[in-house]
């Protein structure tokens, strides 16, 4: 037994570091682990870092941690982006609205000022055909006068001609007897009736029916009268040796005859005269007959719807004038409004601007662009928050092996087993192994003091 003692030597250091070799070889596979995924980790914080770097290059090329950590992205802020982002909206939506408005104007006037010159060119015309208003009325009054006397003309003359033939009937009457007048023909009568009712159906067509129907009743009148006349029978004149009763009532026939004969010459004259008077003002050389005073009368109602062209288009031009000035009066509201919202939309502009700046943001970005990088931002914060996390993690871990490999360079060096350079875990295995040897050696010496 005492040989076998003598032979045991148990490295008492060893076993009085026990309990740290034990909690060192409990977390030998934590720091396995750690030592495997800490290279990964680096790997992952150096990819994420320059991940990190490239997407705030994207927000702007003066943009690093610093800057990201200070950007408000909170709702507030991206409120006033989309404030912003209306405010411009609006304004141009508005811009857009008045140019569309200003062309439809300008358009508009470009039709009137075409239509004036369709106008002016067309009155120009007009203007050329047609002659004086008064003249032209006065022309039509003297037409229908001539129209309206023209029967009673004729019926004043077949009165002289009858009054004529009648006196040559009464110089030539024998004594012994009366006689009838020849009869007249019955073509004037019927005349007088066809220009009545010729009369009638152009003042039908004139839109005059009452001077047609007074011209039809005097002419049917006159026809009357003549149709009578041609049918009495008067006594012929007598000659000497007559009795003296007869002899004066043949003398005052023929007086009477006389007298209605002046009178009838006198009125026929006077009629003559005012017709003539009438046909000079329609420039006529003579007292026209119906066929001409149709002509005229034509002549008359298209130089009449010619002029009343002309008024029409005069009318129109002047319609067509205030209707170019209230669209250029427009045209001017319409323009000054729209240099308003051009005013407001750059005011807006640079305040969106003077926001960006604030912001550390690129100028040339819009609201829709920024409300983008505003998701970029955040991306880029959970980036960051992923580094620091794994940064956080690495210092764990750092320090954990840091910690571990010192407690075992403590133990090593408690247990006479210092060195420079040492390998954590084949050292530990060989601690731990030579730690089980020392523990059963000091097994067997007790065993050998108990057998002894």
């Amino acid at each position: 037994i005492k040989i076998q003692k003598s032979v045991i030597k148990i490295d008492e250091k060893l076993l009085s570091n026990k309990e740290k070799i034990i909690e060192l070889q409990k977390g030998q596979d934590k720091y396995t682990s750690a030592v495997r995924d800490l290279p990964t980790l680096e790997e992952n914080l150096k990819r994420d870092k320059e991940g990190l770097k490239g997407s705030l290059h994207e927000i702007g090329a003066d943009w690093d941690e610093e800057k990201l950590s200070n950007f408000d992205i909170s709702i507030p802020t991206k409120e006033t982006v989309r404030k912003k982002h209306n405010t411009l909206e609006e304004a141009r939506e508005n811009i857009r609205d008045t140019e569309k408005e200003v062309q439809g104007i300008e358009q508009n006037i470009k039709n009137i000022e075409e239509e004036i010159e369709e106008v002016d060119k067309h009155l120009k015309t007009q203007l050329l055909q047609q002659i004086d208003e008064k003249k032209l009325k006065q022309q039509r009054k003297s037409l229908q006068l001539l129209r309206v006397k023209y029967p009673n003309l004729k019926e004043k003359e077949a009165d002289m001609r009858n009054l004529e033939e009648k006196e040559e009937l009464f110089t030539i009457l024998r004594p012994h007897r009366a006689e009838p007048l020849p009869k007249l023909p019955l073509w004037p009568a019927l005349m007088f009736i066809a220009a009545g009712i010729a009369s009638l159906l152009l003042s039908i067509f004139g839109n005059n029916w009452a001077i047609g129907i007074s011209i039809l009743a005097i002419l049917s009148i006159s026809a009357i009268v003549y149709i009578i006349l041609s049918r009495k029978e008067l006594p012929i004149t007598t000659p000497e040796g007559f009795k003296d009763k007869e002899a004066e009532d043949l003398i005052k026939r023929l007086r009477d005859l006389s007298e209605r004969r002046k009178k009838l010459e006198s009125e026929l004259q006077k009629i003559k005269n005012e017709m003539l008077s009438n046909a000079q003002i329609c420039e006529f050389a003579d007292i026209p007959d119906p066929q001409l005073i149709e002509n005229k009368d034509s002549e008359l109602q298209a130089t009449s719807e010619n002029l009343l062209k002309s008024n029409e288009l005069k009318k129109q031009q002047e319609m067509l004038g205030q209707k170019f000035e209230k669209l250029s009066e427009d045209g001017n509201t319409v323009k000054r409004k729209q240099e308003a919202l051009r005013e407001k939309e750059e005011k807006a502009q640079k305040e969106w601007k003077n926001w960006l700046i604030k912001k550390g943001l690129d100028l040339e970005l819009t609201p829709e662009g920024t409300i983008d990088i505003f998701a970029t931002i955040k991306t880029c914060i959970e980036k960051k928050r992923s580094i620091e996390e794994t940064k956080v993690r690495i210092d764990s871990i750092q320090e954990f092996i840091k910690e571990y490999e010192t407690k075992i360079s403590s133990v090593l060096e408690k247990c006479n087993r210092k060195k420079k350079k040492i390998n954590v875990i084949v050292e530990l295995e060989k601690i731990t192994e030579e730690l089980n040897q020392a523990i059963e050696d000091s097994k067997t010496l007790e065993q050998l003091d108990i057998d002894k």
